[in-house]
């Protein structure tokens, strides 16, 4: 930040340089922030290329991704946000995961019964589809969109009991 704060600097003494008579004085203040702004430049490539503690940082300024302890420690505020947040509303939900799924096959309306949420969940996830055994048809839990209707109406049906009644998921989007 302070190399980036003093190009303006930078670039008035740069062409001062150029001028007769304002050269001398214009080349001292010039390489006088050059030689404060390379060690800021050497830290850095130091710190992304051999720090051990701080090279995953590199890899996170061309991939986006950094390991999870690595963002905590750095960025405390976006963690707390994204994560942690995160972590305190599913928790409620968490012992719910582990009762039985029935679900309803849209096309025959055959009722399924799968271990538990959290491995129909897991199944999901892993792109492993599940089949009607009646109809053969592939039964969809959640469709593959970037809203959270499906996962707020399995949600839903595990907070109304969720063992009973067999879940059908019908994937029209909201009006």
């Amino acid at each position: 930040m302070a190399v980036s704060a003093f190009y303006p600097l930078y670039i008035i003494t740069g062409v001062l340089v150029w001028l007769p008579g304002e050269a001398f004085l214009s080349y001292i203040g010039h390489y006088t922030m050059a030689m404060l702004g390379v060690p800021l430049v050497i830290g850095h490539i130091f710190m992304a290329t051999i720090n051990e503690e701080t090279k995953v940082g590199l890899s996170g300024m061309f991939t986006g991704w950094v390991d999870r302890g690595w963002a905590k420690h750095h960025y405390r505020r976006w963690y707390r946000e994204n994560f942690e947040a995160a972590q305190e509303s599913s928790e409620g939900l968490m012992p719910l995961l582990s009762r039985p799924a029935r679900l309803r096959c849209a096309s025959c309306k055959a009722v399924h019964a799968v271990g538990s949420w959290a491995q129909l969940l897991k199944r999901t996830y892993r792109v492993e589809p599940l089949f009607c055994a009646a109809c053969k048809a592939e039964i969809r839990i959640v469709g593959c969109r970037a809203d959270s209707r499906g996962a707020d109406a399995i949600g839903e049906h595990l907070r109304r009991g969720g063992v009973s009644e067999p879940f059908q998921w019908d994937p029209k989007p909201a009006p």
